[in-house]
């Protein structure tokens, strides 16, 4: 009989191995390009560009902050491999794929093993985890929160270890392991930190009993020592952003609530996505919920009910009811807690959607169902119950494996087809970067996931430019549909200036690329024509390339320089003149610029979007002198917002003279002067000081785990 539960179990590891790297072939076994909806892809100019230390001042559209400065280290490897000749296509999947495919399992069974004694019942557990519908979903494009979610169970699996064995090993894995999932989605690590707390204080509760202050003082630098970690590995970007100015307009914690007509307590209870089909991918569209789905909440309180006096177990119940509850969202019962964790509760603002805790509810579920499992594999004996038993092992895992059958036949679509950059975007971006002055393109109604986005050559979409940074020059409530607002920008008497003004030299409207899920034409209520026709018809555009079978390209020729002088504010309404200037990027937060024969007041503008912590240094600049003059820099009322919400800067030289000594700039014979001047991002100094705490916190870390290993080994050969 054993050697039959033997042959049974491995039988059915075996088989789902194969049905899972089948599942995954496209991920695994080929190395095209993977894009679809939000994961974009990284053209060889931009990834190159990413290994450098991190710059908290962002190129992309208009410039901007970093809005995903814990994205550093991936991106950094990204440089690191797109320098070293790997293709794009395997970058993504070293980076996001591998570690999905081939992880999430196994560490979800490594923490669930922790709680069972029959392996298959750690396996059963874990393949609910790895193929729940909510997790799937997320693998169509959202590869960033399914990564953190891979090592998620990893992290506690390290905490309860360092927590319950007292071991500083564990404490420093689980920060590590925890600063991976940071490093990935920083909301992924929220919820492990919330987890985390729960699970300490359910700790001291059933354990401590009445030695409660003995056992936190026994306990706390295990729980404490991975925050703190984690804290001092991320400091290179918390550090800058401590010191700059920040406005949460328009980010992840600034929205409205979104999705409540997609969420009910069904849902959540059955860990069943709403727009989970089976099949091809249907964003928005909500699905019925198969009945099969309610097993998974039985066997889940079945296994919380059998093991009840379990401390532990009983903890991963009430994560599961946790995240049911919360999955919900603002619908009933109890709606307007939500909202209220939503507007009050310190951190939960960026979950404007619930989706999210459907983590908890994965979490939790794969843990009951795992000891149920266990329990059923243990307790059931009898001769009229072994059969039993198999059968719902059998359907438990034919119940979980039965999502990724569209991964197996290849209907997903999404992220698991390969893809194929068409030959018009190749050719448009050879023209584009064969360029080596700064400009940006616009592309309409938005900028194609093929399309060469760089450093020197950022790309905006209209759509996302029409409603952020000009949204006041435009009101949309006024238009039928999107489309006919972005093409009524281009009768307006402003649109000429606001194209010069932002130094953006090239429209560019993409194709509409079926074959790629790069057609967003319906989107906006406008065909690709109706875009073409409003540009032709625009006098003060240049066509370059204009045709129906190919990436359309429009030259606007007075567009301006990337950084420039004018002797008068510039205006919205008429054609300022301006001066071209010598200058020299650094990196994108840090510019020297070279002006000669100055003699009266001007105006420095830079065409990125305004931003105050935007300073001047005259004469010789030093990042870290900055950290010991308070008057290193030109004062911040010659900063203003230019006519079109850039950056202008009041340059005086009769004030300069005044202010700095005479070896900080050149005074010529004809009384004029010649001026270096630095434009300087300031938070930009932290972000250097961060990384030197980061990297000395990784090496020391390094060295212990080294240490450690080393001890262990010399301990063995004694």
């Amino acid at each position: 009989m054993k050697k039959f539960e033997k042959f049974y179990f491995f039988g059915i590891i075996g088989i789902v191995t194969v049905i899972h790297l089948f599942a995954y072939r496209v991920w695994l076994f080929t190395s095209g390009v993977l894009t679809q909806g939000d994961w974009v892809l990284s053209l060889p100019n931009y990834s190159k560009s990413l290994l450098s230390l991190p710059i908290i001042w962002k190129s992309y559209s208009l410039g901007s902050i970093d809005l995903t400065p814990p994205f550093y280290p991936f991106l950094l490897l990204q440089g690191v491999l797109s320098n070293l000749g790997i293709s794009y296509g395997y970058i993504e999947r070293i980076t996001f794929m591998w570690p999905i495919a081939l992880l999430s399992i196994p560490f979800s069974y490594l923490l669930i093993k922790s709680f069972t004694k029959h392996p298959i019942a750690a396996f059963v557990g874990s393949l609910v985890y790895g193929y729940n519908t909510y997790f799937l979903i997320l693998q169509s494009g959202q590869l960033t929160l399914m990564t953190g979610f891979t090592f998620a169970p990893l992290v506690l699996l390290f905490l309860k270890n360092a927590i319950e064995k007292k071991s500083l090993l564990y404490a420093v894995l689980t920060g590590l392991a925890a600063f991976v999932t940071s490093i990935y989605e920083f909301r992924v690590f929220y919820l492990i930190v919330l987890i985390g707390l729960f699970y300490y204080l359910c700790y001291l509760y059933t354990v401590a009993k009445d030695k409660f202050l003995i056992t936190i003082k026994q306990t706390y630098i295990y729980a404490l020592l991975p925050i703190v970690l984690v804290f001092l590995l991320n400091i290179y970007w918390i550090l800058p952003y401590m010191f700059a100015t920040i406005s949460l307009n328009g980010t992840v914690f600034n929205r409205d609530l979104f999705g409540k007509e997609f969420f009910n307590i069904s849902k959540a209870l059955t860990l069943f996505h709403p727009f989970w089909t089976g099949d091809k991918y249907y964003p928005f569209i909500t699905q019925p919920i198969p009945f099969y789905f309610f097993l998974l909440p039985i066997l889940a309180f079945i296994g919380l009910y059998v093991n009840r006096k379990n401390s532990n177990i009983l903890f991963y119940g009430l994560v599961s009811i946790l995240g049911i509850f919360l999955v919900k969202q603002n619908n009933p019962p109890f709606p307007y807690i939500y909202i209220w964790l939503y507007d009050h509760f310190p951190g939960f603002g960026a979950f404007r959607e619930a989706s999210k805790f459907y983590f908890y509810v994965a979490l939790g579920y794969s843990v009951l169902i795992g000891v149920c499992i266990d329990w059923i594999l243990n307790t059931w004996k009898k001769p009229y119950m072994v059969i039993a038993k198999y059968v719902v092992v059998i359907l438990t895992v034919a119940l979980n494996v039965w999502n990724v059958k569209t991964l197996v036949v290849g209907t997903y679509g999404t992220l698991f087809v390969n893809r194929t950059i068409p030959q018009s975007y190749l050719s448009v971006d050879h023209y584009i970067d064969d360029q080596n002055i700064f400009f940006r393109t616009l592309w309409i109604p938005t900028n194609s996931r093929w399309g060469t986005n760089t450093d020197v050559h950022p790309a905006l979409g209209e759509a996302e430019t029409v409603s952020g940074n000009w949204k006041k020059y435009s009101d949309a409530t006024k238009y039928r549909s999107l489309g006919s607002q972005f093409i009524d920008f281009y009768r307006q008497k402003d649109s000429q200036q606001l194209l010069n003004q932002s130094s953006i030299k090239y429209i560019i409207v993409p194709l509409a690329d079926t074959t790629n899920d790069d057609n967003f034409f319906p989107l906006f209520g406008k065909s690709r024509n109706d875009y073409l026709k409003i540009l032709n018809q625009t006098k003060y555009l240049k066509k370059v390339n204009s045709s129906q079978n190919k990436v359309a390209i429009y030259e606007n020729p007075s567009y301006r320089p990337h950084i420039y002088t004018t002797n008068q504010k510039t205006s919205l309404y008429k054609n300022t003149p301006f001066k071209t200037v010598t200058y020299n990027p650094i990196s994108n937060s840090e510019y020297k610029i070279t002006i000669a024969n100055v003699t009266r007041p001007f105006y420095l503008q830079f065409t990125d979007s305004f931003h105050p912590d935007w300073r001047i240094h005259v004469g010789n600049f030093h990042w870290y002198s900055m950290l010991m003059n308070s008057n290193y820099f030109l004062p911040k009322s010659i900063h203003t917002e230019s006519a079109v919400l850039l950056n202008s800067f009041l340059i005086d030289p009769r004030y300069i003279a005044h202010i700095t000594n005479s070896t900080q700039y050149i005074k010529n014979k004809d009384g004029s002067i010649d001026l270096t001047l630095t434009l300087y991002f300031v938070p930009q100094t932290y972000s250097y000081i961060g990384i030197g705490i980061s990297s000395m916190i990784l090496f020391v870390v390094g060295c212990y785990i080294v240490y450690y290993i080393s001890r262990k080994y010399e301990d063995r050969r004694r």
